[in-house]
């Protein structure tokens, strides 16, 4: 018999200790599983834009089981676009998604559906 035993309070301790490292895991899962999904390219259409507040919302043209079908915020720095940084409503765009912390998502990196190629850009006129 060794000269330590363990007491209730090292056994909460250890305790404590597993329900850490179990949250950090699911929390490295969470965040693996976001930026995957950050990183899907989406394809809609815009709802409406108003050019002067630099603003709109896309509506999604395919929305898969169990996804969500809430239009998205659009702000004009995320359209990749040259010129006027504004759209027309109806016009195809590809787009990817963040979900926000109050549930809204936000498109982001909105481009022309014509390709992913990064040096397709949007064009408009004012």
């Amino acid at each position: 018999m060794s000269g330590l035993e363990e007491t209730p309070a090292d056994e909460a301790l250890l305790g404590l200790k597993q329900q850490v490292e179990d949250a950090l895991q699911q929390l490295e899962n969470g965040i693996t599983e976001l930026r995957a999904k950050q990183q899907v390219r989406h394809q809609g259409t815009v709802a409406w834009f108003d050019g002067k507040k630099g603003y709109g919302f896309l509506k999604k043209t395919e929305v898969a089981a169990g996804d969500s079908a809430k239009d998205a915020f659009v702000h004009r720095r995320d359209l990749l676009c040259t010129g006027f940084k504004a759209v027309q409503a109806g016009r195809r765009v590809s787009f990817r998604l963040i979900e926000q912390d109050n549930d809204k998502l936000q498109a982001v990196d909105v481009r022309s559906p014509e390709g992913l190629d990064p040096t397709v850009r949007l064009t408009y006129n004012k």
